[in-house]
């Protein structure tokens, strides 16, 4: 595991539950710690094992699938919450490519492969998942990421198996519906 995600990831980023800060991490791996860098990419890279092979304890999970839960003033009424996630979940999603520029192109890209193929007769659906953000079925999206991308189904099923818990001071509301 190299440190190429640093450049990559806004290391401006609120911190989690945890409170480690993507900037923490860059400044924990940068060349000027020498060999206790590597030994911590080498760290996390074990860590990150465990979790895409959906083995942390259960005991972590609302911790690393949780989120510090912020609660903002709209302008016109009403509150906005706004979670942040825990930093080590985030970069390993960064690292598997989520929420990374290009990735869209890549989807434009496979739909026009597939649309392009000869023989059988397809439909394209188009969804607009901004505002199915909280609305996701978990249940549904646990099925079809088990039929459709099983590597990657023991990290998701570990995230969403069970609610994620939201710290908003004393007060831990559960996020049980979407992603």
């Amino acid at each position: 595991m190299s440190a190429g995600w640093a450049s990559s990831m806004k290391l401006t980023l609120a911190g989690g539950l945890d409170g480690l800060l993507p900037q923490h991490l860059k400044d924990l791996v940068s060349c000027r710690v020498g060999d206790v860098g590597e030994r911590l990419i080498d760290r996390l890279a074990e860590i990150f094992t465990v979790v895409l092979q959906g083995k942390v304890p259960a005991n972590n999970c609302p911790f690393l699938c949780g989120g510090a839960l912020t609660a903002l003033n709209k302008k016109n009424g009403g509150i906005r919450s706004i979670a942040c996630g825990n930093t080590l979940r985030r970069l390993l999603g960064k690292i598997l490519g989520y929420g990374t520029p290009g990735n869209a192109e890549a989807v434009v890209h496979a739909t026009r492969s597939f649309l392009s193929e000869e023989g059988k007769a397809k439909v394209l659906l188009k969804l607009d998942f901004k505002n199915a953000f909280n609305t996701i079925d978990r249940t549904k999206l646990l099925q079809a990421l088990r039929a459709d991308l099983p590597d990657y189904y023991a990290l998701v099923w570990q995230m969403y198996r069970h609610s994620s818990e939201l710290f908003f001071g004393d007060f831990v509301p559960k996020s049980e519906s979407g992603v």
